[in-house]
């Protein structure tokens, strides 16, 4: 029973992703009907439109929940491979068959355990590193991972793209198939956004990508580790360009403070294009000319 369960799930985790069989209506959040390989393959293809990236994908996560028998750490380590090889090979089919191939350049992840070798740090390192970091050492541009939770019947899988750079999250897909897996197993896990210190010039503003592929609860936190009080607002796409000219902008007033060093705000939001705007309007002898400022933003379900 639990083979002819394994092999149902990733059968259904392959059929969704090549297209062969398409999650029906709101399942599938951020890719409408797309195959998942097609769609990570436009958002990379968008990502290296100024030149070549590197594109690494981590092994993926693999849990399953409420199902009569668990598997054992060695099957969940075959699967993650079987999972994480399909979906890479699905990939560059997809690149190579889109003529992306010059673009976007798919870099082996056993390139990052020699590298972790040549620097003599143990492969366990990687356990508890960010994807981030895990990129930086690598030399990649972006860093792709993935999780598959199955739940009884059904399952759902959550791919997400990082650029290294800055850290920002370009993208996250989601999908579930064969009907809705709970929250609290795993298939809404929350997602950060942003985690990372700022340098906030005084009479300067700043603003921070904050794109949302599902709707859910978002969590800001922001502290000025050393400087100014800050103001914060956060405004949907639309709104950059006026803020921008200095014409009159809607923000959204949950997330919206003025002279603050500690600023925590939480409210349900829709998803979409955002952007979390930080501005120092000190004025003074008694000023700095920088501040540092710590920015988290989370969302969850």
């Amino acid at each position: 029973m639990k083979r002819i369960l394994f092999t149902v799930m990733i059968t259904i985790f392959f059929l969704a992703m090549t297209g062969v069989l398409v999650p029906p209506g709101p399942a599938n959040v951020f890719a409408d009907s797309e195959p998942i390989g097609e769609l990570v393959t436009r958002i990379l293809a968008e990502e290296s439109s100024g030149e070549k990236i590197k594109v690494m994908v981590l092994d993926f996560r693999v849990a399953f929940t409420n199902t009569e028998k668990k598997p054992s750490d060695e099957e969940l380590k075959n699967i993650s491979s079987r999972l994480t090889d399909e979906f890479i090979a699905d990939l560059v089919e997809k690149i190579n068959g889109a003529g992306k191939q010059n673009k976007v350049a798919i870099i082996d992840s056993s390139r990052l355990n020699d590298i972790l070798r040549e620097k003599k740090m143990p492969a366990t390192a990687a356990e508890n590193r960010s994807a981030t970091e895990l990129g930086t050492i690598a030399g990649v541009d972006v860093v792709i991972t993935g999780r598959m939770e199955a739940s009884g019947k059904a399952s759902a899988t959550i791919i997400k793209a990082v650029r290294v750079k800055d850290g920002e999250i370009i993208s996250i897909v989601k999908m579930e198939q064969g009907g809705p897996v709970k929250a609290g197993h795993g298939a809404f896990e929350p997602i950060t956004v942003i985690d990372k210190v700022e340098k906030i010039e005084i009479g300067t503003w700043k603003t921070l990508a904050v794109n949302l592929a599902s709707s859910g609860t978002l969590h800001v936190i922001v502290d000025v580790v050393h400087g100014n009080p800050i103001d914060v607002v956060l405004i949907a796409d639309p709104e950059l360009e006026r803020l921008k000219k200095n014409e009159p902008f809607t923000s959204q007033p949950e997330f919206t403070a003025a002279r603050v060093k500690r600023y925590q705000r939480k409210a349900a939001i829709e998803k979409g294009n955002y952007y979390l705007v930080i501005r120092d309007s000190s004025t003074g002898v008694f000023s700095v000319s920088q501040s540092d400022v710590k920015v988290t933003v989370r969302l969850e379900p």
